[in-house]
C-alpha cells in the first residue's frame, strides 16, 4: 500500500492536525507553516497575497482577471499539497487536482467572482476610454443622493457614461446665466455653461427623475448641454471608483 507523502521541509502531519489544516487551507501556505514548512508556506502565502492585491489594484482591466487567476493556482497547488500530504493512500493526480479545482472554485471563488460583479462591476465609457467600478445593488432599494457618481444609460444613440448627481425630484434649479443654482445655492461643482440661450432659466426637477452633470466627452458637439435630466429607470448603478487611466484613479 502507498505510503503518504512526507514533505523533506518538516515533520509530517499528524492526524489531530487534519481538521486544522484543511481550515488552515482557506489561506495559501498556512497549513505548512503549522508543519514547520516554513519555506514552502511563506513562498505560498506570499505568492498568494502578491497576486491577489495586484488583482485588486488592476481590477475592472484584463490585468485584474489575470493575476486573480494566478492567484486560484496558487491557491490549488497549496490546496493539492495539503491534500496530497493527509491522505493515505496519496490521490492520483488527476483525482486531487479536479477535487481542489471543483471544491476551491465553487466554495470560494465562485462567490468571490458574483460578489465583484455585483458591486464592483467594470463599465467602460466607448467614448471616453474613461472606465468605472459600478455598484449594481446600490438602488435597489434607495434613491441616488444628490452628489454622488451614478452609471446610467444615456439614450439608444449614445453609450452608457457616468454622471454626477446635482439635484434630484422636487428641487429647483436655475441658470442665471452665469452659474447654476439649486433651491437657491451655488452649486459647488460647476458642471458647465450653457451654450445657448436662455440666459436665465428656472425648473423644478419632475418626480422619478434626477439632474445629472454629465463627463464631458470629446466627441460631442459645441452646442450639448453639460447637464441631463434623467429618468430613475435609466439608473443602473453608483459609480464609486474611476479606475481608469490609471493616473486619474480615485473613490467617487
Amino acid at each position: 500500500m502507498a505510503a503518504p507523502f512526507r514533505s523533506p521541509g518538516g515533520p509530517p502531519p499528524s492526524r489531530a492536525s487534519n481538521r486544522h489544516a484543511i481550515l488552515a487551507d482557506l489561506l495559501p501556505g498556512v497549513a505548512q507553516w503549522r508543519w514547520s514548512q516554513r519555506d514552502r508556506g511563506l513562498v505560498l502565502l506570499g505568492s498568494f497575497l502578491a497576486t491577489l492585491m495586484m488583482s485588486v489594484f488592476c481590477w475592472g482591466t484584463v490585468l485584474g482577471w489575470a493575476f486573480l487567476g494566478l492567484a486560484f493556482l496558487t491557491h490549488l497547488a497549496s490546496s493539492i499539497d495539503v491534500l496530497r500530504q493527509l491522505a493515505f493512500p496519496v490521490f492520483r493526480p488527476l483525482v486531487a487536482v479536479s477535487a481542489s479545482a471543483l471544491s476551491l472554485a465553487a466554495a470560494v471563488y465562485l462567490p468571490i467572482a458574483v460578489s465583484l460583479f455585483l458591486v464592483a462591476y467594470p463599465a467602460r465609457s466607448s467614448d471616453l476610454g474613461a472606465r468605472y467600478l459600478v455598484n449594481l445593488l446600490a438602488y435597489r432599494t434607495a434613491t441616488p443622493c444628490r452628489g454622488e457618481w451614478v452609471w446610467f444609460r444615456h439614450s439608444p444613440q449614445q453609450p452608457d457614461r457616468a454622471g454626477r448627481v446635482l439635484a434630484t425630484e422636487g428641487q429647483e434649479v436655475e441658470w442665471t446665466g452665469r452659474r447654476w443654482k439649486i433651491d437657491g445655492l451655488d452649486v459647488p461643482a460647476h458642471p458647465g455653461m450653457l451654450p445657448y440661450y436662455p440666459e436665465g432659466w428656472r425648473f423644478s426637477i419632475p418626480r422619478g427623475h434626477l439632474l445629472v452633470s454629465q463627463e464631458a466627452s470629446g466627441n460631442e458637439s459645441t452646442d450639448s448641454s453639460p447637464i441631463l435630466i434623467v429618468g430613475r429607470d435609466q439608473i443602473i448603478g453608483r459609480a464609486w471608483i474611476k479606475c481608469y487611466p490609471f493616473w486619474e484613479r480615485s473613490l467617487l
